[in-house]
């Protein structure tokens, strides 16, 4: 099998599984959780400036001290991201995918501010 080939079994069992979801909610959902996060991190502090254009599922922020900040996630149960190349000095990312919720969100964000 080369890299090209589509995994048609994979293909088909997302496909299945978002039959069964209302995207709808998914979508206000996601954007709910994106949300949480605009509203206690600082503008500046995202890499991603303008917010039509950033990502809904993956947050990257700048912040002073990202080993500080994945310390106090994984003392409260979390594990955060941090930046890729350049950024792995100056950023973390949070994931709020669909199969995160919203109350995890919350509480990873408190443990961040706290």
């Amino acid at each position: 099998q080369t890299p090209e080939t589509p995994n048609v079994l994979g293909i088909a069992l997302l496909g299945r599984q978002m039959a069964r979801w209302d995207l709808d909610a998914v979508d206000a959902a996601t954007r709910a959780k994106a949300a949480a996060i605009a509203a206690v991190m600082p503008d500046e502090a995202f890499y991603v400036r303008d917010p039509a254009w950033r990502s809904l599922t993956t947050h990257c922020l700048r912040v002073d001290d990202p080993l500080a900040w994945k310390v106090r996630a994984e003392s409260a149960g979390f594990e955060i991201g941090s930046g890729y190349g350049p950024l792995k000095a100056s950023c973390i990312r949070i994931a709020t995918f669909p199969s995160v919720p919203l109350e995890q969100i919350e509480r990873v964000l408190a443990a961040l501010s706290g």
